[in-house]
C-alpha cells in the first residue's frame, strides 16, 4: 500500500509533465489499474485551468468502466460515479451556451477516440442543447457506420465500434437516446436512428436505446428505470443529470413513444431475465400519460398496459 501511495504521490507533484494521452497510455497498457486511474484523475482535474483539458482527462477515466469488479452487480463504486458526476458538473458550470457546447462537442468529435461510453459527449448534448448542425454532424458520424440495405453494422467502420459481445455498441446508446430528444436534432436523422432499433441482429443495442429514452422521458423515475448500465443509471441520470437543467423536444418525446407503439412486433426484446414486457410496458406508461399525446393514442396505450395486467 505504501509502494502504491508513494507512485501517486508522484504522479500528482508532476501534474504539469502529464497530459491526457500520457494517462491514457497508461490506461492502455495496463501500467495503472482502472480505480487507481480514476483516483488520479480525480485529482489533477482541479489543477488544469482548461475546462477542454477537465473533460477530456474525465472522458479518458471513463473508459475504464469494465475493468471495475463491481460492474456487473446492483450499485456501483462511489469513485467511479463521481468521475461521472464530476463530468456533469463541469459541463453545466464550464460550457456556458449552446454555441459554446457547438465548438466543444466539434473539438470532441475531431478526436473520434471518445466514443466509448461516452459521457462527455452525452452530457454536452443533454445540458447545453447544441445547435442543429453539431448535432447532425456527431449523428451522421455514427449513421455511417451501418448499412442500412443490409441492416447490419459495417465491419470495419469509421469509429472503430464492434459488434463483438462486448459493451462497445451498447455504450453509445444513452448518447443517441439523449441526441434524439434533443430539441435541435434533425427529424431525418432520428428517424435512421429509430430504424437502426427494429434490426433484430442488434436487439441489445435497441433495449439500451429504448431503455435509456424512458429514462429521460421520466425524469430519471426509478418506477420506470432500470438502466442496462449500472454506472449510467447510478452515475449519470438517477443521482446525476436531474440535479441540472436538461433540454428535451416534448415532440421527439411523443414520436419516439409513438414509434414504439406502432413498431411494437419488431422491438419484441426483453431483459433475459424479465418474465414480463417490460420495456413494453414502460413505454406504454409514458405514452398513456404524455400530455402532448391524442387520445386515441393515449386510449391505445392503456388498452396494451391492460392487457399486460392480465
Amino acid at each position: 500500500m505504501e509502494a502504491y501511495d508513494a507512485v501517486y504521490q508522484e504522479l500528482i507533484s508532476r501534474e504539469k509533465e502529464i497530459d491526457c494521452d500520457i494517462i491514457n497510455a497508461l490506461i492502455i497498457d495496463e501500467i495503472i489499474s482502472g480505480p487507481f486511474a480514476v483516483g488520479l484523475i480525480m485529482a489533477l482535474v482541479p489543477l488544469k485551468n482548461d475546462p477542454y483539458s477537465q473533460l477530456e482527462l474525465l472522458q479518458i477515466g471513463m473508459s475504464t468502466l469494465t475493468e471495475w469488479p463491481e460492474m456487473n452487480f446492483d450499485g456501483f463504486h462511489i469513485d467511479f460515479l463521481e468521475l461521472m458526476w464530476k463530468t456533469l458538473e463541469v459541463v453545466d458550470e464550464k460550457i456556458l451556451d449552446s454555441e459554446d457546447a457547438d465548438s466543444y462537442l466539434d473539438r470532441f468529435l475531431e478526436l473520434d477516440k471518445f466514443w466509448l461510453h461516452p459521457i462527455v459527449l452525452t452530457a454536452i448534448v443533454a445540458l447545453k442543447s447544441p445547435n442543429k448542425t453539431s448535432l447532425e454532424k456527431m449523428l451522421k458520424l455514427f449513421i455511417e457506420i451501418w448499412d442500412f440495405e443490409s441492416r447490419s453494422l459495417i465491419e470495419f467502420n469509421n469509429l472503430d465500434i464492434n459488434d463483438n459481445g462486448d459493451e462497445e455498441l451498447d455504450s453509445v446508446a444513452a448518447l443517441m437516446a439523449v441526441a434524439v430528444l434533443s430539441p435541435n436534432t434533425p427529424s431525418g436523422l432520428i428517424t435512421k436512428i429509430l430504424e437502426i432499433t427494429t434490426w433484430p441482429d442488434y436487439a441489445d443495442f435497441g433495449l439500451a436505446f429504448w431503455e435509456y429514452v424512458c429514462a429521460l422521458i421520466s425524469r430519471g423515475d426509478n418506477s420506470f428505470f432500470e438502466a442496462p448500465s449500472y454506472a449510467w443509471r447510478d452515475g449519470f441520470f438517477g443521482n446525476g443529470l436531474w440535479h441540472h437543467q436538461v433540454f428535451l423536444s416534448s415532440k421527439s418525446e411523443l414520436r419516439c413513444l409513438t414509434f414504439y407503439l406502432e413498431n411494437r412486433d419488431e422491438l419484441g426484446f426483453e431483459w433475459p431475465d424479465s418474465d414480463e414486457p417490460r420495456t413494453l410496458k414502460e413505454v406504454m406508461q409514458l405514452l398513456s400519460k404524455h400530455p402532448e399525446a391524442e387520445k386515441k393514442i393515449q386510449k391505445e396505450a392503456n388498452r396494451i398496459l391492460i392487457e399486460l395486467s392480465d
